[in-house]
């Protein structure tokens, strides 16, 4: 319905091309009008009731309106649907996504990256890979060009002690073996110099294990961490540590 009606019949101005307004300011279908008019000895505004008001017709463009609202319409139930869908899509998993997260939980965990926090853009080389070949140069390390498997700017800012240093980044370097990335992690200390920290990267398939490990035992383990190229979960401070491998792990654990 239009939002503009007539308020004897409540029907829209649509269906008739005749609409009228009092000077009184409201308006009326013309027959709605002289209804009114000769069925009321003394004629008043059937809205306000204002005693023999004058009307004039009204010449509106109704069409335009009533696309503009049909229009409106469809982009509100048009937006509706796209959350509606978005919300729908996120709960969803596909067989995929099901066989990837199982295949990540049962595999043996395993960190083959690094996180250099704190590296001067001024010490940034073009290809990046020659950046991390020239701290391994500094460090002392074997390591080739076929040693790592990517390199990458993070794409966090870096902070150290809650301010933000601009004319710094964060890199994240995966290797080809574990052995090189304890090479690095061994000979980090080197590069403390320059203000860079070097941490073992969990990436997005050792995270799912590692996230599993949190759901399930987090409960009862206070401690759930990863280092040394495992995940590790300590019931209190003092107890003995429980290492992480895979999902029956964490489900031995959880049955304990």
């Amino acid at each position: 319905m239009s939002s503009l009606e007539c308020s004897i019949c409540l029907d829209d101005f649509k269906k008739s091309k005749d609409v009228y307004s009092t000077d009184c300011g409201h308006i009326f279908h013309r027959e709605c009008l002289d209804r009114c008019k000769n069925n009321m000895s003394n004629f008043a505004c059937p809205q306000c009731r204002k005693p023999n008001p004058k009307s004039h017709k009204l010449f509106l463009n109704l069409e335009d309106t009533e696309k503009n609202q049909a229009v409106d319409q469809l982009k509100a139930e048009l937006k509706m649907a796209e959350l509606k869908l978005q919300e729908m899509e996120k709960m969803v998993q596909t067989d995929e996504d099901i066989e990837t997260k199982n295949k990540a939980l049962n595999s043996n965990f395993e960190l083959k990256g690094i996180i250099m926090k704190g590296v001067s853009k001024s010490d940034i080389k073009t290809p990046l890979i020659e950046t991390i070949l020239m701290f391994a140069n500094i460090m002392k390390v074997p390591c080739e060009r076929s040693d790592i498997e990517t390199v990458f700017v993070f794409d966090r800012k870096f902070l150290l002690r809650t301010q933000n240093h601009t004319d710094k980044l964060s890199i994240v370097v995966k290797f080809t073996t574990q052995e090189m990335k304890d090479l690095f992690l061994n000979n980090k200390n080197i590069l403390s110099g320059k203000g860079i920290i070097i941490i073992e990267y969990v990436d997005l398939d050792n995270n799912v294990l590692f996230e599993y490990a949190k759901s399930s035992l987090s409960a009862n383990y206070k401690h759930i961490f990863c280092r040394h190229n495992s995940i590790f979960v300590q019931k209190d401070d003092g107890d003995l540590l429980h290492r992480i491998c895979n999902k029956n792990s964490v489900d031995t654990l959880k049955s304990m």
